[in-house]
C-alpha cells in the first residue's frame, strides 16, 4: 500500500507548478517609507504579544496600539497562562541555534541569545499570528536598524503636522482622559496633513521633548484613522524585573555583536532611533509588513483600501503612469482622506472598475474642480458607487471635476452617485463638473440620487453634466432622481455656453425639466417604464437596468440587492445588509430568503434584521438566512428605546445557518444576544458561531446570552452552535444560549460554550430548553442538560469528536483547531487559514504537496499545518487530500509542467 501511495504522489508532483496567493489582516492604514528606494511599509495594529501556555500558546497583536502588559514580571514562565509583551532579542520560539530561544525565556547571559540576525524563523513574524494572518511565515517582519534610522531621521514624509513639514514624529501623551494617559511616540505617515486643532497640544515635531503632545481618546482616534502609529513607552525588561517606567524599547532585526543588538531608545526630551544593548533585555516588538500595491495577471491594480487608494493616486498623480488600469476589491470608506486621482499636470487616463463597489468620500476644500477623479484624459470610469460627501468651489462634482481643454475620448459608464454635493462656486455637477471645449466624453447608464446645495443666491446646476463651453455633450440612458437646494439655474441632464449635443437619448429626470429627456413620475419610476426605457430593448445579461426590490424604483443592475436562480437574496456589502433588512423591515418580503457571499463589516451601521414591533408580527422575519460560512461583524449600541438589540430583532419560523457573527453589543435594555433578541414560530439556528461580546446596563431581568435573548417560540432548535464570547450584565436573569424562555419548547443539541459570563447566580444555561451532547467551559447558574469540557477534553479531541456525535467525512460538522487546540465548527475553519496551504507561506501550491508527501512517509517538516492540509476534515492527511490540493492548486489557474 505505501508503494502504491508513493507512486501516485510522485505521479501529481509531476503534473503541477507553482500559483500564488497573499493572506495578512491586523495592519493599520498609514505608509511609512523605510528606505531611499521608496519602499514602504504598514505597521501592525499593536506590539506583538505571547500567551504563556504549553496548552494553547498563542501570538497576537494588542488590540490597541497604546496596549501594553510590560509590569507582570510573574508572566515569563513557560506556563503562566498569562500574556507577555518584553521578549529578549530573537525570541521567537524558533531554535535557530540560541539557547534562549523561547519568548519566555529570563536569562541574562547574552551569548544565550545569539543569533547572527533575525532573518527567516528567527523573526518575530515567521509565527503564526492568531490576528495577523493566523499562519506562519504572513508577511510579518522586524524593521532592521537602518530601516528604524530612516524612518525616524531622514524619511521625507510630504506630511505637515502643526505647521511642520516634512513630520515624522513627536513625543506625545495619548488618551489623557483616561487614567491619565499613555506616553509613548507618534510616527506621522507619508502624506498627511494634521492641524493645530487636532490635538490638546503640541510638543516638538521631529524633536526631542517630554512628552508633551497631549490627545484625548477623541483626538487620537482621528489621528489614527489618518494612518498614525503610536509606539508605547511599555518599559523594559531584566530578567523578571521590570524597570525603566516610562521609557520605550524596540528591538530591531539587526544584530551589533554576539551580545548586543541594534534597538529604538526613547523616554521624555531624547529618542534614539539607532541605539544598541545587551540581547537579555526584555524589549518591546513592534512588527511591518511590506507593502505594495497588487496587482491582478493582467497589469490591473487592486484597490481594496484608503491605502490603496492613496497608493494608486500617488501612481497617476505623480505621473509614473497617469493610464494606469485598477478595480476595486471592496467597499472602501476614505475617511477624512483627502487624496483624489489626476491633476492638471497629470490627468487620469486608464480604465478604473469600480466592480459594483462603493468608494464614500469626505472631501472638503475650497478648490475648483473637487471630485475623486479631479482631472481624466482618456479614462474610463465604471460600475462605481460614490458616497458620502462633496465640498469645492466651481465645477466641483459627484465624480470627475473636469478635463482639459482638448481631452481624448472618456467614458462613464454604470455609475452611481449618492453622495452630498455642496459648492461655494456658481457651477457645479452631480457626477461630471466641467466637459474640455473640444472633448469627446460620453457618460452612460448613470444615475443621479444624492443631493446639491448650490451657494447663497443660487448657483448654476447640470446634474448630470454640470458645465459644457462649446464642444459635444453625450448623454445616454441616464437618470436623475436627486435632491436640490440653492440651484437657480438648474437642468437635470447637462448646462453649457454653445455646446452641441451629440447624443442624447433615452435619458429621464424627476426634477425640472431638458428637451433632451423624458419626464419620470411616481407612477413611471414604480411600474417599470423608466426601467424599461433606460435599458432601451436590452434585456437578460444585456439590461443594465433592474427594478430596485427596496424602492420599487430604476437602479443600476451593479448597485442593486439581486438574486440568485432560486430568488435568494445575495449580500456582499453593508449596502446589500441595509437594503435587504428594508426588504424585510418594511413588509415588501419578510420571509425572503438571503445567501452571504461575502464577509461583511458593518462598521457603526446599526441597521438590524426584523421589525422591533411584538404587536406587528408580520414583520417578524420568517426566512432562510445562510451565512455560507461568511462573518457578520457588528458593533450594536441600544441606549434602551429598544429591549431588543441583536443582528436578528424577532425571528418568526425563522432559519439562521453557516453564520459567523463577530463584534460587541451594548445595550441598556433586555434581550442582547449574538444572534436575535426574540424567537417565536419554528425557528432553526444552526452552525452559527457567535463571537459576540455582550453587555448589558439594565437595572432588573437582563435576559441577554450568547445565541437568543428570549424566546417565545412554537418550537426553537439550536444545533451544532459555538458561542466562545461573552456575556456581561448588571443584574441577574440571563442565559448562556437562550436568555428568558418565555413559552414553547426549546432544543440545543451538538453544541458548544467556550464564553465566559459575569454572572453566577439565578440562570440556566438554556432557560428551560432540552438539552443532549453539548458543552460548556464556565459554569453559568444551573447547566441542567449541559456538559462540563475540561481543557484535556477540548485540547485532545474528545469533545470534537463528541459533537460530530457520529458523523464522520464529509458529513462531520465539527474539526479539531489546531491552533487554538479545541474544536472549531467546519465551515468556519477554512477560513481560518488558507485550506491547503500546508507549509504556511501563504500560497497553495506544489511545494504544500511536497511537505504533505513528507508528512504521509513519516518525515514532515517543521511548521507543518496539519489543519490546512486535511481538505477533507476527516481528521486524517492522506492520497485524497493531496488529490483535493491538486484541484484547488489546477482551479487557480497554474499552468500545467510539460
Amino acid at each position: 500500500m505505501m508503494h502504491r501511495t508513493k507512486r501516485l504522489l510522485i505521479s501529481i508532483l509531476t503534473l503541477l507548478c507553482c500559483c500564488t496567493g497573499a493572506w495578512a489582516t491586523g495592519e493599520l492604514n498609514g505608509l511609512f517609507t523605510i528606505n531611499a528606494s521608496g519602499d514602504k511599509v504598514q505597521f501592525s495594529q499593536g506590539n506583538l504579544q505571547y500567551f504563556c501556555s504549553t496548552s494553547a500558546p498563542e501570538w497576537r497583536f494588542a488590540e490597541h496600539q497604546y496596549d501594553y502588559v510590560a509590569f507582570d514580571g510573574s508572566a515569563y514562565a513557560e506556563n503562566s497562562e498569562k500574556w507577555i509583551d518584553l521578549f529578549g532579542y530573537g525570541t521567537s520560539g524558533y531554535n535557530n541555534g540560541q539557547t534562549s530561544y523561547q519568548p519566555y525565556s529570563t536569562s541574562v547571559s547574552y551569548g544565550d541569545y545569539y543569533t547572527n540576525n533575525l532573518t527567516g524563523n528567527a523573526d518575530w513574524g515567521y509565527n503564526a499570528i492568531s490576528n495577523g494572518g493566523n499562519t506562519e511565515n504572513s508577511g510579518w517582519r522586524t524593521l532592521t536598524s537602518a530601516e528604524w534610522g530612516y524612518l525616524f531621521n531622514t524619511r521625507a514624509s510630504g506630511s505637515t503636522v502643526n505647521g511642520t513639514s516634512n513630520a515624522r514624529y513627536t513625543h506625545a501623551t495619548i488618551r489623557t482622559d483616561v487614567s491619565g494617559g499613555v506616553n509613548g511616540m507618534i510616527l506621522f505617515p507619508d502624506g498627511v496633513t494634521i492641524a493645530n486643532s487636532e490635538a490638546t497640544s503640541w510638543g516638538t515635531v521631529n524633536g526631542n521633548s517630554a512628552y508633551a503632545t497631549k490627545c484625548t481618546s477623541a483626538q487620537w482616534s482621528a489621528l489614527e484613522g489618518k494612518g498614525c502609529v503610536f509606539l508605547p513607552a511599555a518599559c523594559d525588561r531584566y530578567g523578571s524585573t521590570v524597570r525603566f517606567v516610562g521609557e520605550g524599547y524596540y528591538w530591531s532585526s539587526s544584530p551589533y555583536d554576539k551580545d548586543r543588538a541594534w534597538r529604538v531608545y526613547f523616554y521624555s526630551g531624547f529618542l534614539f532611533p539607532q541605539n544598541y544593548y545587551y540581547r537579555n533585555d526584555g524589549h518591546s516588538v513592534r512588527l511591518v509588513k511590506d507593502y505594495q500595491l497588487e496587482q491582478d495577471a493582467s497589469g490591473n491594480y487592486l484597490i481594496g483600501s484608503a491605502v490603496d487608494w492613496k497608493e494608486f493616486a500617488a501612481i497617476v498623480n505623480n505621473g509614473t503612469n497617469p493610464a494606469a488600469n485598477a478595480k476595486l476589491t471592496a467597499d472602501i470608506d476614505l475617511g477624512d482622506e483627502q487624496t483624489i486621482i489626476g491633476s492638471s499636470a497629470h490627468p487620469y487616463a486608464g480604465v478604473f472598475d469600480g466592480h459594483g463597489y462603493t468608494l464614500t468620500v469626505h472631501l472638503n476644500s475650497t478648490s475648483d474642480g473637487v471630485a475623486p477623479f479631479r482631472s481624466i484624459d482618456g479614462a474610463t470610469i465604471k460600475n462605481l458607487a460614490v458616497a458620502g460627501s462633496v465640498t469645492g468651489a466651481i465645477h466641483c462634482a459627484g465624480l470627475v471635476g473636469g478635463m482639459p481643454e482638448h481631452s481624448a475620448f472618456n467614458l462613464i459608464s454604470n455609475v452611481m452617485v449618492s453622495a452630498t454635493i455642496t459648492t461655494t462656486g456658481t457651477h457645479c455637477g452631480g457626477i461630471l463638473g466641467h466637459g474640455g471645449s473640444t472633448t469627446n466624453t460620453t457618460i452612460q447608464d448613470c444615475l443621479f440620487n444624492g443631493t446639491i446645495n448650490g451657494k447663497d443666491g443660487g448657483s448654476t446646476v447640470g446634474v448630470i453634466w454640470g458645465w459644457q463651453t462649446y464642444g459635444s455633450v453625450n448623454i445616454i440612458r441616464c437618470l436623475e432622481n436627486g435632491t436640490y437646494t440653492n440651484c437657480s439655474t438648474f437642468d437635470p441632464l447637462f448646462k453649457g455656453w454653445g455646446p452641441s449635443v451629440g447624443s442624447c437619448s433615452n435619458n429621464y429626470y424627476v426634477n425640472g425639466s431638458s428637451e433632451y429627456g423624458t419626464q419620470a413620475n411616481a407612477t413611471t419610476l414604480s411600474d417599470g417604464t423608466v426601467t424599461e426605457g433606460l435599458n432601451a430593448g436590452r434585456t437578460g445579461d444585456e439590461a443594465a437596468w433592474v427594478q430596485n426590490p427596496v424602492t420599487n424604483q430604476p437602479m443600476l443592475k451593479p448597485f442593486a440587492l439581486n438574486t440568485d436562480a432560486s430568488g435568494n437574496y445575495l449580500i456582499g456589502s453593508v449596502r446589500d445588509w441595509k437594503d435587504f433588512a428594508a426588504i424585510v423591515n418594511n413588509g415588501t418580503n419578510p420571509a425572503a430568503n438571503a445567501k452571504m457571499t461575502a464577509d461583511i463589516d458593518l462598521g457603526d451601521d446599526q441597521t438590524r434584521i426584523g421589525s422591533t414591533s411584538d404587536s406587528n408580527t408580520a414583520l417578524h422575519y420568517k426566512g432562510i438566512f445562510d451565512g455560507q460560512g461568511h462573518t457578520l461583524k457588528i458593533a450594536f449600541v441600544e441606549t434602551g428605546g429598544s429591549n431588543l438589540c441583536a443582528p436578528f430583532n424577532k425571528l418568526d419560523g425563522a432559519t439562521i445557518k453557516n453564520l459567523h457573527i463577530k463584534g460587541t453589543i451594548t445595550t441598556a435594555g433586555i434581550h442582547g444576544a449574538g444572534v436575535a433578541s426574540d424567537a417565536r414560530g419554528t425557528t432553526t439556528i444552526m452552525k452559527v458561531w457567535s463571537e459576540v461580546d455582550v453587555t448589558s446596563t439594565h437595572s432588573g431581568w437582563d435576559e441577554c446570552s450568547g445565541i437568543v435573548g428570549c424566546m417565545k417560540a412554537n418550537s426553537l432548535t439550536i444545533s451544532d452552535c459555538l458561542f466562545s464570547g461573552s456575556v456581561t450584565a448588571s443584574s441577574s436573569y440571563n442565559g448562556g444560549f437562550i436568555g428568558y424562555k418565555d413559552s414553547g419548547s426549546a432544543s440545543i443539541v451538538n453544541s458548544l460554550s467556550t464564553g465566559t459570563f459575569n454572572y453566577t447566580n439565578n440562570q440556566n444555561f438554556a432557560r428551560g430548553a432540552s438539552v443532549s451532547n453539548s458543552y460548556y467551559t464556565q459554569f453559568v447558574g444551573s447547566t441542567t442538560g449541559m456538559t462540563l469540557a475540561t481543557s484535556e477534553q477540548l485540547s485532545n479531541g474528545t469533545i470534537t469528536t463528541a459533537l460530530n456525535n457520529g458523523r464522520t467525512g464529509d458529513e462531520a460538522v465539527w474539526v479539531q483547531d489546531i491552533v487554538a487546540n479545541q474544536p472549531m465548527l467546519k465551515i468556519f475553519y477554512q477560513h481560518s487559514f488558507i485550506p491547503g496551504d500546508a507549509n504556511g507561506d501563504g500560497l497553495v501550491n506544489v511545494t504544500d504537496i511536497v511537505a504533505t508527501v513528507n508528512y504521509i512517509m513519516e518525515k514532515p517538516s517543521e511548521g507543518f499545518n496539519k489543519a490546512a492540509a486535511d481538505l477533507t476534515g476527516d481528521g486524517e492527511i492522506n492520497v485524497t487530500d493531496i488529490v483535493k490540493m491538486v484541484s484547488i492548486i489546477m482551479a487557480s489557474g497554474a499552468r500545467i509542467m510539460e
